[in-house]
């Protein structure tokens, strides 16, 4: 492995910040995650690419005795967005988790929580008479239309509206209008978000290593730019296209990345590229509730995976990376004490 060259990704943040599986329990309001002081995370591989995030941890029993507690994986939030998660899979839960438990699969059982600014509304929704699913399922059914529709009933709708889970305005929802629409919508949709948090029973035997691994397909966002059309190439496109992450103080995006990212589209232009569609892809990872374990994870380790070898990626996380092959990128950490969450940026370059 080499050292990774700074024009190639970003410098990344240096201080660490302060994530994963967690001990839980089922409280009065659904899932709640606890803190345990018996049970050490040895080590964990964290693999997150756009197709998979792949998860390994060695956990280690302290007691001499065996420890049987409630295992949660909690998951990035989801919601509806007219105009673009209708177009992408951010709007419904992740369906095809699997979690094997030294080699053998564990059946996991889905908890869901529905927040609006910051204030859990599950019972309200329910007194409104959404069903299970329509709170938490079906975003994926909110269809536009001439106007849209989520398959939710006139009449609970105003009561949504009532309690702020539902709106028509434009600009307070901050919605996107899908290209080429022919009007404003009547309706603009749900604006609560959902928690997702999937959950089994774990035995850790005493004095041993218990190796959990777990895998998933991610949550991708999306959204693209135009910087090189019809060979126009300015510096406020660039610009543009290179910060267009919502916020960077979770994409760090700095002058060496900016560089990267420039020369990248004039060595396109250079080679007679007309038109280029910058594609940004982000994927999002809750980290911070690793810190529910005894102690620091000991032994930690961030591996990105790119699509290909001309991707650029920003992140921010401590440390420098190693560059494994063309197309993998590492972080390793020694008593690791995790950050709240982890969101990569993944920019593609795509001649039209």
């Amino acid at each position: 492995m080499q050292k990774i060259p700074g024009f190639i990704c970003l410098l990344f943040a240096s201080g660490l910040a302060y994530g994963n599986d967690s001990t839980a329990r089922i409280g009065t309001t659904g899932i709640e995650l606890v803190k345990t002081d018996s049970i050490v995370m040895r080590k964990e591989l964290l693999t997150i690419s756009q197709r998979e995030i792949k998860v390994e941890y060695d956990f280690y029993n302290q007691l001499d005795k065996p420890i049987e507690t409630l295992i949660a994986f909690p998951m990035p939030v989801y919601g509806f967005d007219l105009g673009l998660s209708q177009y992408y899979i951010n709007n419904g839960p992740i369906k095809n988790f699997t979690v094997f438990s030294d080699g053998v699969q564990q059946e996991t059982q889905a908890h869901y929580k529905a927040w609006l600014n910051e204030r859990e509304i599950s019972a309200e929704l329910a007194a409104a008479g959404l069903t299970r699913e329509q709170m938490y399922i079906t975003f994926a059914d909110c269809k536009l239309d001439n106007e849209l529709s989520c398959n939710i009933p006139d009449e609970k709708i105003e009561q949504l509206k009532k309690i702020g889970a539902y709106t028509n305005d434009w600009q307070e929802n901050k919605v996107r209008y899908p290209l080429g629409a022919a009007r404003v919508p009547d309706k603009y949709g749900p604006t609560w978000d959902v928690e997702q948090t999937l959950a089994w029973t774990q035995k850790f035997n005493p004095k041993k290593i218990t190796t959990i691994v777990h895998t998933y397909q991610p949550l991708v966002g999306g959204i693209y730019n135009l910087p090189i059309e019809n060979a126009l190439l300015e510096e406020n496109y660039q610009i543009q296209a290179a910060s267009i992450a919502k916020d960077n103080t979770e994409a760090c995006i700095d002058d060496a990345f900016k560089r990267a990212y420039n020369n990248k589209l004039n060595q396109l232009k250079q080679a007679g590229a007309k038109n280029v569609m910058v594609m940004l892809n982000d994927v999002e990872y809750v980290l911070g509730t690793g810190r529910n374990w005894s102690g620091p994870i000991q032994d930690f380790t961030l591996r990105i995976k790119k699509e290909n070898k001309d991707q650029l990626i920003s992140l921010c996380f401590p440390g420098k990376p190693l560059r494994v092959d063309p197309l993998t990128l590492e972080f390793k950490h020694k008593n690791f004490v995790p950050q709240d969450k982890l969101v990569v940026y993944f920019y593609s370059f795509i001649v039209k």
